[in-house]
């Protein structure tokens, strides 16, 4: 009894930090059965939202040599804003941690089915041509005004480069 007392507390969930709840299909996972360490939700703050870039790797040098420039960006039809290309995480990768962007649910990026389908799930896929993630935070009332996992068209770039200067970079890249 005393064992089954301290399972049952330690069931109860709490937030590391005030925010609020995110989570499509929330209402699915009454019932549910979720193992150990299994991410149930996720709690964010409106305000301190911040754009999750994926960057094909024939993108990544003019990228990586973009870091801490200014990235526009434009969601649907709205006005292009600007934000500071933050970081971009060194490490090319082929899953697809965020499945509205797969071609299988709309999105623009073409995967590949790598699972079986079954009854209980659907296939597993994995992005055809490996991806570079990267971020630019969003000033508070930009993060206020975009819905998490809305997605935006992005660009870098823009600044004027002469011929020259654009020989050298090629040149320097062929040579890397």
């Amino acid at each position: 009894v005393h064992e089954t007392r301290e399972q049952i507390d330690s069931l109860t969930v709490r937030a590391p930090c005030a925010g609020a709840v995110i989570r499509r299909q929330l209402d699915e996972l009454i019932g549910t059965y979720l193992a150990k360490g299994d991410e149930i939700v996720v709690v964010g703050n409106e305000s301190r939202k911040e754009l999750r870039l994926l960057i094909p790797q024939s993108d990544y040098k003019q990228f990586r040599d973009s870091v801490d420039e200014e990235v526009r960006y434009r969601v649907g039809n709205g006005p292009t804003r600007i934000s500071r290309l933050a970081k971009i995480i060194p490490r090319a990768k082929t899953d697809v941690d965020y499945p509205a962007l797969a071609a299988t649910a709309g999105g623009p990026l073409p995967v590949k089915n790598v699972g079986g389908e079954t009854a209980d799930a659907p296939s597993e896929v994995e992005l055809l041509l490996p991806h570079f993630e990267a971020v630019a935070p969003l000033e508070s009332s930009q993060g206020t005004t975009l819905r998490s996992g809305q997605r935006a068209i992005v660009s870098i770039g823009g600044r004027q480069e002469t011929v020259g200067g654009r020989f050298w970079r090629f040149f320097a890249d062929w040579v890397e």
